[in-house]
């Protein structure tokens, strides 16, 4: 808070083809009274996540790309609607959530005990805890950043990590708070593409600057990964 004034706060929530959870963290983040502004980015689904979200109207505010354009474009496209001062990402693929979990995301912040703060999930151990779908930031303070974070896709949390790597970071435990989908079949599909995504990221953070070796053994690894990738997607819809 600063003066009399409380700090507004606005909840981001990144949608794709989440028709099976998404309701789980609409309603909670709606039941807490906590925001301001609810602000769903649909980002190209092609299940039902879209007619579900027709479904909360006034509610909630939804912006829809007709193509995916990944999950930090997403959350940026979040950031740059909001008008609040504070701002909770949330996964739409969450189960267990509550407004606990939502309040200790948010009162760090509000109190000006932190700058960036993380929510470590059930059964999240490292290297995953750091890369938790669930923080809070000021507004303010990720403007600067935007532009850089539009296109990270699934680094953007490896980029965020870094960027405010020398700021206040409140940890927070979040007792039942699961994403529900490692559960899925095909979340090793995301799972790959998160880890590649998150793999060149931290690359580009470190500033790396490989030689003509190194270069070889990444365009190879992008061979392969992409072909890897195509395999397991015909093999799970088989």
């Amino acid at each position: 808070m600063f003066g009399n004034k409380p700090e507004t706060v606005a909840a981001v929530i990144s949608i794709f083809n989440e028709e099976k959870y998404m309701r789980n963290v609409i309603d909670a983040v709606l039941r807490s009274g906590l925001f301001d502004e609810i602000i769903c980015v649909d980002d190209g689904s092609s299940d039902g996540s879209k007619e579900i979200l027709k479904g909360y109207r006034n509610r909630i505010t939804v912006i829809s790309f007709e193509e995916n354009r990944g999950k930090s474009y997403a959350m940026v496209a979040g950031v740059r609607a909001a008008v609040s001062d504070i701002i909770v990402f949330c996964d739409a693929d969450l189960i267990g959530i509550t407004k606990d979990h939502l309040l200790s995301l948010v009162e760090p912040i509000r109190q000006n005990l932190a700058d960036q703060v993380l929510a470590i999930r059930q059964f999240d151990g490292l290297p995953f805890k750091n890369l938790t779908g669930e923080r809070a930031y000021r507004r303010k303070d990720l403007l600067p950043h935007l532009d850089k974070m539009e296109n990270k896709k699934f680094g953007v949390e490896t980029y965020l990590n870094e960027v405010f790597s020398n700021e206040r970071t409140y940890w927070i435990m979040t007792k039942g708070l699961m994403q529900a989908g490692k559960f899925d079949e095909n979340f090793v599909v995301g799972y790959v593409k998160e880890g590649y995504e998150i793999v060149l990221e931290a690359l580009r953070q470190k500033e790396i600057i490989p030689d003509k070796n190194t270069r070889t053994i990444l365009r190879d690894l992008r061979d392969s990964y992409k072909e890897y990738l195509k395999r397991l997607e015909k093999y799970l819809r088989n």
